[in-house]
């Protein structure tokens, strides 16, 4: 049995969202349509393709420009958008699956790192599955060339996770609480982790999340995508005051 041809599955199924592609390639002299072509026979390649589509759509609509997977000093981040002047990397990731969320927590608990439990919020779910490995190549653009840093972070169904989980890296105590209540974790590992989280709140000017748009499956019709962006006033690079962005801020 053959793969299936995501392009040409998503041109029949959603020919809007190809016009709308379509736009921004004009729009932005962009080469998504061709890494979708490359990647069409790869269903979760092709679907990660789709989620950095989704970001650059609403980027799209506030951005004087956009640049797609531009090459800087190495490096290619998904989008470099100009943003009131300013250019920002905005990077985009999707979240793992729960299977994958419960063997990396059950690593964390075997290897003694930081665990945090909060009403519904894990936050660490976000910041070792996304953030982390995120800064981790793109930390020197930030701190050397001076590049506000956005993750947009796609959330899929089945994660687990939830939007206030970004936001308590950012703005919530219920970390500290927590970690400086347990007794039993190495002082080292405290330290470490409070080293990385305290990069973190530097570094990330934000996080600008998405959940996988609902399907109704009587209509076929997704509902719409509802973006919300974590303001870091932390952060050593300021976005600025965006109004799409600040219309959308999270709050806890």
């Amino acid at each position: 049995m053959g793969k299936i041809d995501q392009f040409e599955r998503y041109q029949q199924e959603r020919p809007e969202l190809f016009e709308q592609i379509s736009e921004l390639e004009r729009k932005h002299a962009t080469s998504i349509l061709q890494k979708m072509r490359e990647r069409r026979f790869d269903f979760d390649s092709f679907t990660g393709v789709m989620a950095e589509v989704d970001f650059g759509l609403f980027l799209d609509t506030f951005c004087e420009s956009l640049i797609f997977e531009p090459k800087i000093n190495g490096l290619t981040p998904d989008w470099l958008a100009t943003i009131q002047g300013k250019q920002v990397i905005v990077e985009v990731a999707r979240l793992k699956d729960t299977n994958e969320v419960v063997q990396q927590t059950k690593q964390y608990e075997e290897t003694g790192k930081i665990i945090i439990h909060g009403l519904r919020m894990r936050p660490e779910r976000v910041f070792g599955n996304v953030i982390a490995p995120k800064l981790k190549k793109y930390r020197k653009l930030v701190q050397d060339d001076n590049y506000p840093f956005i993750i947009g972070i796609y959330n899929r169904h089945l994660s687990g996770a939830h939007s206030e989980d970004a936001g308590v890296l950012f703005h919530g105590s219920i970390i500290e609480d927590q970690i400086f209540q347990k007794k039993d974790i190495d002082p080292e590992t405290v330290k470490k982790f409070m080293t990385e989280l305290d990069l973190m709140r530097r570094l990330v000017s934000g996080v600008l999340w998405l959940d996988q748009p609902s399907l109704n499956i009587v209509t076929m019709q997704r509902a719409k995508k509802n973006f919300v962006f974590w303001d870091n006033e932390r952060a050593i690079h300021s976005v600025g005051e965006v109004a799409a962005l600040q219309t959308i801020i999270g709050s806890l």
